[in-house]
């Protein structure tokens, strides 16, 4: 019985021996079932006939058909799967209910309901070539899921945008061709870009050919066409059978020009994986007190050692990964080499397995591993960490169901898992022993999705003029099972249906016609938690009367949100509804509710009539289960309990019940029809109310944005703009003017462009009249409602972030206080660090002997950390000598820090290893600063004469002057440089010009982003007002934050109330009502 379950479970059945044994179950157990339903469905019958069960048996035996049985049972394994919500199990079903209607079943129908199911999409395992073309594809089939985590492996990865990225940049990082990222649906916006309206590359022009920009922050989607790795074999699943193997990643040896960034780009993992993986914590500087990475912050979370450093670290003299051997070289006791550097060679134990100047990479790996023998050991192969399970399809005679039950688990573990067929897997292992390495890409999608399960269902009347009022359900499931979901023919499970089949066959004939009637049942889901009987059983046990009650509180709930419709706008002065409706409109929601009340009525009318059958029916019962017990010794005088008054009594609530059931349905049904009438009328209204808004209101406010913010940068360039930006009314370009007579929209007031600004452009007239028609008088009378909002700090300050807004006002106050032009302040900085510059060349062997003076002190502290080494003649004399060169490459306070760790370190026994730690750190940072000293300062001379480039989306700067390519402030490390080389007067020269350099940079920045995002609100609008038709969901928050930035606040509040209102009515959903009152039909 193990290889026939196994046979029709998993795999392809080879042989019909699985299939004999579930036919001859089959037969012996309708055999049995029948002998009991004879006695169940017709006793008096059997009673009167007195016939000997044995007979009877025979009888029944000889009646079978083994030949419908075994056919019935091939054609539903004939199907690759049954598991419900597949669409095979559709195929399962329809044959089922054409089966129920070729026996003669009456009534035969088929009931759905909703089932959620893992859905195996398809996967793909490809061989790659060593320049990465593709080889050769196999076909490989999803695991059933980890609880509710599936087995999904992407087709790409997310990549979130750096500062200082480009797509170019990115495409190359990824080794993938730019175009495939372009032409990826899921980057869409990018090639929208060309036709969108905007300036997305921030140069000034609207969808030129070519327009693609990102920034910082945009998430694209690379597609990488799946997941990459190494494939290996690893048996059974042992330890002892992933030796040798580099499952979980492999050591890289750090080369010039790379960075975090581009490492893992190359190998499609995220940065993190690195930063987070155990055997790279030495890289992290989270505690030094040193800004490693020069990003201006110390210490934060993920700093590391930059990956320049990492380069030189093999042989730097230095112990740079803690383990406590310098300047290792990677090797075994096999080599010929002092691989641990301890002048023993080849050792027994020795043996290191990466450079200092290595850094791990935890790259993917695909294992196969064999179906059977393994267990759960394949969890192995993901601690060690592989990234893809895959199992070889067994010999069907090689495993067994619980082989089976082991390779998915009762926790959501994220591990991929597929199935490989045996002759696929061979060709892999074949091209294994070839090859020292074969790459393979894997691909596959598993999903849960709601699906619809089908019950089907046959009556067959008994022939007892009293007993066939009685129902027997004989009930059997069609789905089946598999580990491997979309590999799942199940014969096993089709036993049952078949039986039943036949079950129907034979009792359909008049000599074996049952007394009592019957129910053939043949569910689905049952693998899913019985599914389809808990369905059935909810149908038969359903309160009709109180599941229509519920229907008609939500219907009345629903029903609220459109007479809110009416409510009016307590902040505005003019009082106006929230949306305009007609009369009739709300009249038809009265109605409603009028009937919605009937409604309540009738439906309590129809409990009391279901208590009286309830009643009744109870009374019936009680009064057949007393004669069932009494038999023939009940007498003729004993008073009955259910007379056939009664009787009468209970078939007249039975017609009347369902008569006013089925009324009251098709009730229901017309009010949710006329509420889809109110729903669709009430959202088509109140859209349209939003789109008013934005096309008279936000549209036009948002194109005087775009003209004011032109307005202020023409007074920045003019040097109009102090140390402020003006909050008041009168530095807005728009103003309100007092009209002698009223104007052709009945107003006295009005808004109007400066006289002194009037613009050349008809399009600002022209937005100006059309807020003029919408405005209130009250609106544009008070300045504080619309003028102001274009006032100079508002029009940034609508655009800018808080953090921003600071940033502005700090530029704008330095810029106030400058002594000389910005040109004249750029000429100086250029000259100050070509002069530094020239003079570091003229030093550089004097800093290249710091550098070797301060290694070696290292050196020597590395391996003594209490060393009177800085006291030694070998460095020239006493501390005071080794402290000037120290001074040259720290900062005070890093000196001061240095001083008290050696002084605490050499006077105390407690707390040590922080203080041999920080010490360490300061000397290290030392020699940094030393080597580096040269690159910091040309890079800096280079910048800051190099003009700004034409993709910068500073280019052109705004006003007069070059600022060069330095956009920020200077470093500490940057500003200790020069003071090395300028004397004081010039190094202060030096920071004077970068402060007003950089606030100008800044300004310019923040400038060019309220004009560009200004710039950006008006197809953003526009895109919102398209989508208006179709959005039912909340407003996401930068929709709200654009809604805000371009209406006024009162406008702001109703579009956002009118929103909330569409929102709330579109819960109203006609098919689910509908769906609801179809299955308390049914019920009823």
């Amino acid at each position: 019985m193990k290889l026939t379950k196994y046979n029709f479970t998993f795999g392809k059945p080879k042989a019909q021996t699985g299939a004999d044994r579930s036919v001859a179950f089959g037969i012996l157990f309708s055999i049995l079932l029948f002998i009991l339903l004879i006695r169940l469905l017709n006793p008096n019958s059997v009673m009167a006939a007195q016939v000997d069960l044995s007979q009877r048996a025979v009888e029944i035996r000889e009646q079978i058909d083994i030949g419908s049985m075994r056919r019935d049972i091939a054609r539903l394994t004939s199907l690759k799967t049954r598991v419900t919500g597949y669409e095979e199990a559709e195929d399962a079903s329809k044959y089922i209910f054409d089966r129920f209607v070729e026996i003669g079943l009456q009534d035969v129908d088929s009931r759905e309901f909703e089932i959620t199911v893992p859905i195996d999409e398809g996967g793909t395992l490809t061989v790659l070539g060593e320049d990465g073309r593709e080889l050769k594809s196999y076909k490989v089939q999803s695991i059933w899921p980890n609880l509710v985590r599936t087995s999904f492996v992407a087709d790409g990865v997310k990549h979130k945008v750096l500062e200082g990225e480009s797509l170019e940049s990115i495409a190359s990082a990824y080794q993938i061709d730019i175009q495939n990222i372009l032409n990826d649906h899921r980057n869409s916006f990018l090639l929208k870009q060309q036709n969108d309206g905007r300036d997305n590359d921030g140069d000034g022009e609207t969808d030129e050919a070519g327009e693609v920009a990102i920034v910082p922050g945009n998430k694209l989607f690379i597609p990488t066409g799946g997941l990459e790795g190494p494939l290996f074999y690893c048996g059974s699943g042992e330890l002892s059978d992933f030796n040798g193997k580099d499952i979980g990643g492999f050591w890289y040896r750090v080369q010039p020009g790379d960075t975090l960034n581009s490492v893992a780009y190359r190998y499609r993992i995220g940065s993190s994986s690195i930063m987070d993986d155990v055997l790279n914590a030495h890289l992290l500087r989270t505690d030094d007190n040193i800004d490693n990475d020069e990003d201006g912050e110390v210490d934060e979370e993920g700093e590391m050692a930059p990956f320049s450093e990492i380069t030189t670290w093999d042989d730097d003299g230095l112990d740079n990964d803690g383990d406590g051997i310098i300047d290792e070289i990677p090797g075994d006791n096999t080599d010929g080499i002092d691989n641990d550097r301890d002048n023993i060679i080849d050792e027994s134990d020795e043996f290191v397995e990466a450079s200092e100047s290595e850094v791990f990479v935890p790259r993917s790996s695909i294992v196969l591993i064999n179906f059977e023998n393994s267990g759960t050991k394949w969890i192995n192969a993901t601690m060690i960490g592989a990234s893809v399970v895959i199992f070889i399809e067994p010999k069907p005679s090689d495993t067994i169901r619980g082989e089976a039950e082991n390779k998915f688990l009762t926790v959501p573990a994220n591990i991929p898992r597929f199935w490989i067929s045996r002759e696929d897997a061979a060709e892999l292992m074949a091209m294994l022993k070839r090859n020292s390495e074969v790459m393979v890409r894997i691909t596959a999608k598993m999903t849960w999705q709601k699906r619809i399960g089908q019950n089907i269902r046959g009556f067959l009347e008994g022939n007892d003029p009293q007993l066939k009022e009685e129902l027997v359900i004989i009930e059997a499931y069609y789905d089946s099972m598999s580990v491997v979901p979309a590999l799942s023919p199940g014969a096993d499970p089709t036993g049952g249906i078949a039986t039943l089949l036949e079950l129907a066959r034979l009792f359909k004939k008049e000599e074996f016609r049952p007394g009592r009637s019957i129910l053939f049942l043949a569910t689905s889901g049952h693998f899913q938690g019985l599914a389809g009987m808990r369905a059935f059983m909810e149908g038969i046990s359903q309160d009709s009367v109180r599941y229509m009650q519920d229907l008609r509180r939500d219907i009345n709930r629903d029903l609220f949100e459109f007479q809110e419709l009416s409510r009016k706008i307590v902040l505005a002065i003019d009082r106006g509804y929230l949306v305009d409706l007609p009369p009739s409109f709300f009249d038809n929601v009265d109605d409603i509710s009028e009937n919605l009340d009937s409604l309540a009525t009738t439906l309590s009318d129809l409990g009391r009539t279901l208590n009286n059958i309830n009643w009744l029916k109870n009374v019936r019962r009680d009064e057949t289960e007393k004669r069932k017990k009494k038999g023939e010794t009940v007498k003729k005088r004993e008073k009955e309990r259910f007379t056939p008054e009664e009787q009468e009594r209970l078939n007249a609530n039975l017609a009347k019940y369902k008569k006013d059931a089925l009324q009251t349905t098709n009730f229901l049904r017309e009010i949710v029809d006329r509420m889809a009438n109110l729903q669709d009328y009430a959202i088509s209204k109140s859209r349209r109310a939003e789109k008013d808004l934005i096309e008279n209101i936000a549209l036009p406010m948002a194109r005087l944005d775009l003209w004011a913010i032109g307005r202020l940068i023409d007074s920045l360039k003019n040097g109009e703009i102090g140390a402020t930006y003006s909050r008041e009314y009168d530095s807005s370009p728009l103003q309100p003017v007092h009209l002698a007579q009223e104007n052709e929209f009945g107003k006295r007031y009005e808004i109007s462009v400066q006289p002194e600004l009037k613009p050349d452009e008809q399009w600002v007239l022209d937005d100006v009249r059309k807020l003029n028609a919408v405005f209130h008088e009250w609106e544009i009378s008070d300045r504080r409602k619309f003028v102001l909002q274009y006032s100079q700090y508002k029009l940034l300050d609508r655009h800018l972030t808080l953090r921003e807004m600071d940033r502005i006002k700090r530029a704008r106050s330095t810029l106030a206080s400058a002594k000389q032009t910005i040109d004249k302040y750029a000429e100086d900085e250029q000259q100050l660090l070509k002069t530094a510059y020239d003079r570091y060349l003229l030093n550089a062997q004097k800093v290249r002997d710091d550098a070797r003076l301060i290694l070696a002190v290292l050196e020597q502290l590395d391996k003594d950390p209490r060393s009177e080494i800085f006291n030694t003649p070998s460095f020239k004399g006493d501390w005071g000598d080794f402290e000037e060169t120290l001074r040259y490459y720290l900062s005070p306070d890093d000196l001061r820090n240095l001083k008290n760790a050696r002084k605490q370190l050499m006077s105390e026994d407690k707390g040590i290893e922080t203080l041999e730690r920080e010490q360490m750190n300061i000397v290290n940072f030392a020699l940094r600063n030393a080597r580096r000293e040269g690159e910091r300062l040309n890079t800096l001379q280079k910048n800051a004469s190099s003009p700004l480039s034409k993709k910068s989306p500073l280019y052109p700067p705004l006003g007069k002057g070059g600022l060069g390519r330095i956009s920020r402030e200077y470093t500490n490390e940057e500003k200790l440089a020069l003071k090395h080389y300028l004397n004081d007067e010039e190094f202060n020269r030096a920071i004077e010009a970068r402060t007003y350099l950089f606030a100008k940079f800044d300004e310019d920045r923040l400038i060019r982003s309220v004009l560009s995002r200004a710039k950006n609100d008006i197809p953003d609008l526009q895109s919102l007002l398209n989508e208006i038709d179709t959005l039912e969901t909340s407003l996401d928050d930068e929709q709200k934050q654009l809604l805000r930035d371009n209406l006024t606040t009162l406008r702001n509040s109703r579009i956002r109330n009118i929103h909330k209102q569409i929102e709330k009515m579109s819960r109203f959903n006609r098919e689910e009502m509908r769906r609801k009152i179809k299955r308390i039909t049914q019920a009823i």
